[in-house]
């Protein structure tokens, strides 16, 4: 098989491969997957995917996405949690089917109104109105999903709960203060619930933020991928498969330790 080293020894701008270079790709490869995987196996993944831009850039992007996805976020487990606390368990079917509505779903509106009427700027970037605009996004997308499983995690434990549940009213307390006694009892399995949401909308922002042309990791993997540019793609998607790995073992860890059962 041709070695990797001669026809990618020199990267294109910004560190990214040019027309003849993944022509030389295409030509090195031919489409033979088990040529790929052998040489995958005896040296790694080719050095030209892991370019310095590309991950720098893909950084940038991460940042770019975690300040909206993270603000429309929290504003979605608030209103969850609020809901718990104030209204209880019961969700209605309303709720429950808008729970399997995915994220970029809503963003079709924004895109719509950004070029009929401006607003968010139709133009890439990652402006104030456009974060805002991704935060209004994953709030609407993220709370029906958050209020459906947190009450399911409720009802799961009633069982649980009701000899709890029958003292704490034999002595008086308010049913308000149940709920909130029933949610620190399930502070771990509502927290591993949490993050492990949190990463499936970050893997979601790929059709997210292309819609409405926010800069963010998404952004750049979509394009990235549509565009043949693959030292991008594989950095974008080497980020985010690592923070979803991250992800599931904080989730796990973080419910252990706060479950007083396992301390």
């Amino acid at each position: 098989m041709k070695a990797l080293g001669n026809p990618f020894s020199t990267l294109g701008a910004n560190g990214f491969l040019n027309k003849t270079q993944i022509e030389e790709l295409k030509k090195v490869y031919s489409g033979n997957l088990r040529a790929l995987l052998s040489q995958l196996l005896k040296g790694g993944p080719p050095s030209f995917l892991y370019s310095s831009p590309s991950i720098l850039l893909s950084l940038e992007g991460l940042a770019s996405t975690l300040l909206p996805l993270g603000l429309g976020y929290s504003l979605a487990m608030a209103f969850s949690i609020a809901w718990l606390i104030f209204i209880g368990p019961k969700v209605p079917k309303a709720i429950r089917s808008a729970s399997f509505i995915p994220e970029f779903i809503y963003a079709i509106p924004l895109a719509l109104t950004s070029w009929s009427f401006g607003w968010p700027p139709p133009l890439l970037g990652t402006s104030f109105q456009k974060a805002l605009a991704y935060s209004l996004v994953i709030l609407l997308g993220e709370w029906p999903k958050l209020v459906y499983g947190f009450s399911g995690l409720v009802e799961d434990q009633r069982g649980v709960l009701r000899d709890t549940t029958l003292l704490l009213k034999a002595i008086g307390l308010s049913d308000f203060k149940i709920r909130v006694k029933e949610l620190r009892v399930l502070l771990p399995s509502l927290t591993s619930f949490s993050i492990t949401n949190f990463v499936n909308a970050l893997e979601r922002s790929v059709f997210v933020e292309p819609l409405i042309s926010y800069m963010g990791i998404g952004y750049l993997l979509f394009s990235a991928v549509t565009g043949g540019d693959p030292p991008l793609a594989s950095s974008a998607f080497l980020i985010i498969a690592t923070l979803s790995y991250l992800g599931s073992y904080l989730a796990d860890e973080l419910a252990r330790r706060l479950d007083p059962r396992t301390r």
